[in-house]
C-alpha cells in the first residue's frame, strides 16, 4: 500500500514537473512558488491600495510595476494584448471625461460654448491609468494564481462558490478552444469557404455557437456528476496537494500585511490626497508621504527583485555544474 501511494505521489510530481517545465511562465516566477496564501494577500494588498488612491506618484508606481512584472509573467506578447484592448477605453476615457464634465477652473478650449478644463483631462487620464493598472495586476493574478491554488485557499470554506468561481476563470480561453476546434471542423467538412456569402456565413456561425453551447452544457454536467461522484464539498472530505507552508511564507505574509498597512494608514490620514476639482492640487509632502511612498514601492517591486534573485541563483547554479 504504501508502495502504491508513492507511486501515486511520484506520478503526480513529475506530471506537475512538466506541466511546469510546459509553461515558461511558471519556471520564470519564483514567487509562484510560494504559499498561495501568499500570493493571494500580495494581490489583494496591492489592487486595493492601487484602487483607492488616486493619487498620481502611486499610480505611476503602480504602473510600472504592474508592467514590469506582468512582463515577466505573461511575456510581451501577453501584454501587448492586454494594451490592445485597453488603449482604446482609455482613449475613449480621456476624450469623453472633458465633454461631459466640465468642473474646474483651468479652460482649455471650448465645445458650443461648453468649456474643456485642464481638471477633467487630468482626471480622465488618472481613470484610465487606474484602469491600466487594474487589468495589469490581475493579468498577474490569472498566472500567480491557478485553478489549484484558489480551489485550495476557499474550497473548504466555499467549496460551491469557488469551483463556480474557478470555473468562470476558465471559461472564456476554454470556449476560445472549443470554438476554434468547431470552427476548423466545419472548415475541413467543406462547409465554410471564402464564397458562401454574407447570409451563409451568419447562418454557419449561429450553428457553430449553437454546437459550442450544446457541448458546454454536456459538459458542465460531465462535471458536475464527476464532483458529486468524489464526494466535492463532503464534510470531512480530503483532497491532495503539495502546499506547504514554509518560514519565508511567514516572513512574507508578515511583511506584505505590515507594508500594506502603512500605505493604507497614509491613504486615510489623506497625506497624499490629491484634488482634482475645482483646481488640480497635491498635499504638500510630509514624512508621512514619504514613507507610504516608499512602502508602496517596496511592496510593488517586491516580488520582481525576487523573481530576478531566484533567476541569478539558478545561472549561478547551472554555472557550476
Amino acid at each position: 500500500m504504501e508502495i502504491a501511494q508513492q507511486n501515486i505521489t511520484a506520478n503526480i510530481t513529475e506530471n506537475i514537473t512538466a506541466n511546469i517545465t510546459a509553461n515558461p511562465n511558471l519556471r520564470e516566477s519564483e514567487f509562484s512558488r510560494l504559499h498561495p496564501l501568499v500570493n493571494f494577500v500580495y494581490l489583494a494588498g496591492v489592487v486595493v491600495i492601487t484602487i483607492i488612491s488616486n493619487n498620481p506618484i502611486m499610480l505611476l508606481i503602480a504602473f510600472i510595476a504592474s508592467l514590469v512584472y506582468s512582463v515577466i509573467l505573461c511575456g510581451i506578447r501577453g501584454v501587448q494584448k492586454n494594451l490592445f484592448l485597453v488603449i482604446p477605453i482609455v482613449v475613449f476615457t480621456v476624450m469623453i471625461q472633458p465633454l461631459f464634465s466640465h468642473n474646474g477652473s483651468t479652460p482649455l478650449y471650448y465645445i458650443n460654448n461648453n468649456a474643456v478644463t485642464l481638471e477633467s483631462v487630468l482626471y480622465g487620464l488618472t481613470v484610465s491609468v487606474l484602469l491600466i493598472n487594474t487589468i495589469q495586476w490581475f493579468a498577474c493574478y490569472n498566472v500567480l494564481i491557478t485553478s489549484d491554488k484558489f480551489l485550495y485557499l476557499f474550497g473548504r470554506m466555499i467549496p460551491s462558490l469557488a469551483l463556480i468561481i474557478s470555473m468562470i476563470f476558465r471559461m472564456i480561453p476554454l470556449f476560445r478552444h472549443r470554438f476554434a476546434e468547431i470552427d476548423e471542423a466545419q472548415v475541413a467538412m467543406g462547409k465554410k469557404t471564402k464564397g458562401i456569402g454574407l447570409y451563409n456565413r451568419a447562418k454557419l456561425f449561429m450553428k457553430e455557437l449553437s454546437i459550442l453551447i450544446a457541448w458546454s452544457l454536456e459538459a458542465s454536467i460531465d462535471t458536475s456528476d464527476s464532483m458529486e461522484a468524489r464526494g466535492y464539498g463532503l464534510k470531512g472530505r480530503t483532497s491532495f496537494h503539495l502546499f506547504k507552508w514554509k518560514k519565508r511564507d511567514c516572513v512574507w505574509i508578515a511583511a506584505i500585511l505590515g507594508i500594506s498597512g502603512v500605505c493604507i494608514y497614509g491613504i486615510v490620514e489623506k497625506s497624499i490626497q490629491v484634488y482634482y476639482f475645482p483646481i488640480f492640487k497635491m498635499k504638500e509632502m510630509s514624512m508621512t508621504s514619504y514613507v507610504t511612498f516608499i512602502s508602496f514601492a517596496i511592496l510593488a517591486i517586491g516580488p520582481i527583485i525576487y523573481d530576478l534573485g531566484g533567476k541569478l541563483k539558478w545561472k549561478r547554479l547551472n554555472s557550476k555544474m
